[in-house]
């Protein structure tokens, strides 16, 4: 919900003199997804689940009459069913699941770069999928890379300007990574810093170079840094440096 919110936000905040360079259909694809995800970062912070959630006991004749001689919940999710999912999300959207993001991308790049029917007809697509998947999700288990289709499932393969272009989801969430990181992990509800986000970063759409408004509103070029500790961080549930 949070990353199509920041799609949405882009779209609402963005001032462009022309249509072609307005909000998320306006950049180049490889930014496109760098202020929906920069939300999901936010999303996963333990003030703003509590902010979001509600239980459905506000209404709570209809809840009484469904729940005879039970406590009332809480009306905003308990801390430690938060943390629970803050723990949980380090399963899910580890370094395995950006593996295999990094496995969609090369596989798209892979069959965008094929120049010709002959050489398209040459090349078993299920054995591409299955053995690149092995070899860069690090997932073992399926030795028969003949078996299982798993790219017919990958709309994105032809979607759009997101042909040869899948790479835009990591590429760009090291952006993201970056800005939330840097910026707002610890200026969740810094209103001032929000707005020159809006302006510096939002606003200009697609009409001015994107990586060039992150070095204006960072202050310097963007870092992998943040990326790297932020999977460190759901890995290990804290920073590690790269000696230890």
């Amino acid at each position: 919900m949070l990353h199509e919110l920041g799609h949405g936000i882009h779209d609402l905040v963005s001032k462009t003199q022309y249509s072609l360079f307005h909000g998320p259909e306006g950049v180049p694809v490889d930014f496109g997804e760098m202020p929906s995800q920069m939300l999901e970062y936010w999303c996963w912070t333990p003030s703003q689940i509590k902010s979001l959630s509600f239980h459905y006991s506000y209404m709570l004749a209809l809840w009484k009459q469904q729940n005879e001689g039970k406590v009332q919940p809480e009306l905003q999710m308990p801390d430690e069913l938060i943390e629970a999912l803050i723990k949980a999300n380090r399963f899910i959207f580890g370094p395995l699941f950006q593996l295999d993001q990094l496995h969609r991308a090369y596989f798209d790049m892979a069959i965008h770069q094929l120049c010709s029917d002959d050489e398209a007809e040459s090349v078993d697509l299920t054995v591409l999928w299955n053995k690149s998947r092995k070899e860069i999700g690090l997932i073992d288990g399926q030795e028969d890379y003949t078996q299982g289709h798993g790219y017919t499932t990958f709309i994105r393969l032809m979607m759009n300007d997101y042909t040869a272009g899948y790479y835009a989801y990591l590429y760009s969430k090291v952006y993201a990574a970056d800005l939330f990181y840097s910026e707002f992990q610890n200026n969740i509800l810094d209103t001032e810093r929000v707005q020159r986000y809006r302006k510096c970063v939002l606003e200009s759409g697609g009409s001015r170079d994107g990586f060039q408004n992150l070095v204006d509103f960072l202050g310097r070029e963007p870092s992998v840094d943040a990326f790297y500790n932020s999977l460190l961080d759901l890995l290990f549930g804290g920073k590690v440096t790269p000696e230890s």
